[in-house]
């Protein structure tokens, strides 16, 4: 079932080129510093009209804009202009396949504005090109029409390869650079990854031993680490994610100035607000001259809010007419943050204890509330809700929960985009964020865009997740853009998880309780590294009906434990839900061959220590709610009694599901009702080898472990120690099986 939620919302798809007075009059803006935010700083060279550096700028003459609002500027520093230092310079660039159309008109433009402001005569200049091999367009020389001629007969096809174009001979560039007489400098540009891992200690031993400096301009993508590293290893900087022909220019000019032993200007501005990406503007009127690019607030700069365990609380299905509760723990993380009031975007969902004063108050760096939130549900419909903190925060001041039964959906559920809102210019080429509300931010959602008012609908991608979507705007300059957001329905079937935290337990039989068996020895240590989410029940008919379409138990009854499963039916289970979810199955390969992702988020059976460390909940008696008196169906053992069903109380009949006492955990019928299939092949004498670290059974066997006992078997079966396996084929009427899910 697809729920069809989508909003539209416009925005301008358009080349933004930089202004100048004249061809050669311009600003050039780099090293964007937000380590000390608010406060700002950047670097700039300001170049006259005959394309000289400008000094002398003042405090009061220089703008600042971000995303539209004027900013304080506090401080421009511009040091003397310097005679440009001689460099033998070589334009290294890439003519793969990948450069064909713009690429390799942005690399031409850029080659020809380094030659047209370069000081021939005391400096010369080489230009070399490479895809799979390199090749030397140019040698070193000062005459411009020479190396003007050189750039424009440049074609592109293909492999790319980083090797050949700064190490191989003959023409990778620290090959000719050997040539050079003045300070050699390597100006890289590329617009793909390489088909193989460069040589990086190579290249950059050979670059120190000359003496080279290498930058790298990238265009359409961060630039690689192996290419980062190369650079700032040899002096040089790097220029990423170039998404024009002006922006390759500017990189090409900030260098040709750097490389010529040019020194910035600085600047520092106070910024605010809590965008994560924004378009910065400069301008000094006093030159006419104005640049406009675009920089990122990382994570850690801004003050935010931390949820504990997650920042999606799902409620389940709660009957209707009733309450449950859930808590959240809300950290203040990097800053202090101030919450003024939470607010609710459904009315079934209210906070009912703000672990102290209710808002406003104030959370200091790494102090934390624990909120209480109810959920009180008028019907079984699946309902959506916002918890919005209003105050200071910039990231994490909401919150999400959901409840009810996911296909049957409310009308109040609706997606809104957050941005684009209608009003942004995108930049043809550029990285803009994508964001959306109304579903968890675990749901994958579809994303389209349309350039022709939702004539045509074109896909950005179909599993979008965590609200938020990293996008690169096409090169199909429009002024009727439209985006749409669709959810897929998340079709929870078993819907009440319990989350298990990481820890360490004893394993085993623990009392030295006479009944075990010697397959429950030696007793070991076992550490949980990581937590996960188990059901509260065993997998009910109903739930088992609902994604597999039959429903194979000897005993009927919608909300009784399946049985007669085979391991390989539990295994079909999972990752048939994991799918109606939208979740990454765990399971691949067939019969004796399955193999398990661990790390993958969808349903799976749970290891037999994750049983077992579950099951116990923190305790070491046989019993999760004490120690075993009566081993057998009669007389009566009272804490079997309390846990779960067994001979002694059932009647010969499996029970439905949660009637007795959970564990510490909150988990039902961890003893008795329907053994449960585990994911380890049984090991007689596995514990012998004391698995100490998420144990997962062993390498080889055909059996599969069960747990927990059943309706028919007698207490000594039942004990959280116990240990039993079957064959994967085998079917039982006492056999069923409840799902965990890595955390």
């Amino acid at each position: 079932m697809l729920k069809i939620s989508r909003i539209r919302a416009c925005f301008l798809l358009t080349s933004i080129f930089l202004p100048v007075l004249t061809f050669s009059q311009s600003l050039s803006v780099f090293d964007v510093d937000v380590s000390y935010f608010p406060t700002l700083k950047a670097k700039f060279y300001a170049f006259d009209i005959a394309g000289n550096p400008v000094s002398g700028i003042s405090t009061g003459e220089v703008i600042v804009w971000e995303d539209e609002t004027p900013r304080t500027v506090t401080r421009v520093l511009c040091p003397p202009v310097a005679l440009p230092e001689a460099i033998s310079s070589i334009l290294t660039i890439d003519v793969s396949g990948s450069m064909s159309g713009g690429g390799i008109q942005y690399a031409k433009a850029a080659a020809r504005a380094w030659v047209a402001a370069m000081t021939l005569g005391r400096s010369e200049c080489a230009i070399t090109s490479f895809n799979s091999r390199s090749y030397l367009n140019q040698d070193f020389t000062t005459d411009r029409t020479a190396l003007l001629d050189a750039i424009d007969a440049l074609r592109s096809g293909g492999m790319t390869d980083y090797d050949a174009a700064l190490l191989r001979p003959p023409a990778g560039s620290l090959e000719v650079s050997k040539r050079g007489r003045n300070k050699k400098v390597v100006v890289f540009l590329s617009d793909g990854m390489p088909n193989h891992s460069p040589n990086q200690g190579a290249i950059i031993a050979e670059a120190r031993r000359q003496n080279v400096t290498i930058y790298a301009v990238i265009l359409g993508m961060s630039a690689q680490q192996v290419v980062k590293d190369i650079c700032s290893q040899t002096g040089g900087l790097w220029f990423e994610n170039i998404a024009t022909e002006q922006e390759a220019k500017e990189a090409y000019r900030q260098i040709l100035q750097t490389a010529r032993g040019g020194t910035p200007c600085e600047l520092e501005w106070i910024s605010e607000g809590c965008s994560a990406y924004r378009s910065l503007e400069i301008a000094i009127p006093a030159l006419g001259v104005s640049v406009r690019t675009r920089y990122q607030i990382p994570l850690g700069r801004q003050s935010q809010l931390a949820y504990t365990p997650s920042r999606s609380v799902h409620f389940g299905y709660v009957t209707p007419g009733t309450q449950q509760h859930r808590q959240v723990i809300l950290t203040a993380q990097d800053r202090q943050v101030h919450i003024d009031r939470i607010t609710t975007s459904h009315p079934w969902f209210r906070v009912v204890d703000y672990g102290g004063i209710a808002p406003p108050f104030t959370l200091n760096v790494g102090q934390s509330r624990t909120l209480t939130m109810e959920y009180a549900p008028a019907d079984s419909s699946y309902s959506f809700c916002r918890f919005g903190v209003e105050g200071d925060a910039c990231r994490g001041a909401s919150f999400y929960a959901d409840g009810g039964w996911s296909t049957k959906w409310s009308s109040q559920v609706t997606i809104k985009v957050l941005r684009p809102n209608g009003s942004e210019q995108f930049v043809a080429g550029s990285n803009e964020e994508l964001s959306w509300e109304g579903v968890m931010p675990e749901d994958k959602v579809r994303l389209e865009y349309s350039t022709d008012g939702g004539t045509n609908w074109m896909l950005i991608t179909e599993k979008a997740t965590g609200l938020r979507y990293m996008w690169r705007v096409p090169e199909t300059p429009s002024n009727e853009c439209l985006l749409r957001v669709t959810a897929k329905a998340r079709q929870i079937i078993i819907d009440d998880m319990v989350l298990i935290p990481a820890g360490k337990f004893r394993m085993g039989n623990i009392t030295d309780n006479p009944d075990g068996q010697f397959d429950e020895k030696p007793v070991h240590e076992v550490h949980i590294t990581r937590p996960f989410l188990m059901s509260r029940t065993e997998v009910t008919q109903a739930q088992y009906e609902a994604v597999m379409g039959n429903n194979p138990s000897y005993f009927v009854g919608d909300d009784h434990p399946v049985d007669m499963v085979r391991w390989y039916d539990a295994i079909e289970f999972c990752n048939r839900l994991s799918k109606l979810e939208g979740l990454d199955t765990c399971y691949s390969g067939s019969g004796t061959s399955i193999v398990c992702d661990f790390t993958a988020n969808g349903y799976r059976l749970p290891t037999e220590a994750e049983w077992e460390y579950a099951c116990r909940g923190g305790t070491e008696t046989d019993f999760y709610t004490g120690n075993m008196t009566n081993s057998e169906c009669i007389p009566l053992d009272s804490a079997m009694d309390r846990a779960g069903w067994y001979c002694g109380n059932s009647e010969n009949i499996p029970r439905a599901v949660g009637l007795r006492e959970p564990n510490n955990f909150g988990l039902y019928d961890m003893h008795g009702n329907v053994w449960e299939w585990c994911w380890d092949r049984y090991g007689v004498f596995y514990y012998e080898s004391k698995p100490a670290v998420y144990p997962r059974g062993p390498s080889s066997g055909s059996a599969r472990v069960i747990r927990s006992g059943d309706w028919n078997t007698e207490a000594k079966f039942c004990r959280s120690a116990n240990r039993f396996n079957l064959g994967p084929t085998y079917r039982d009427l006492e056999v069923g099986f409840r799902v965990v899910r890595t955390y």
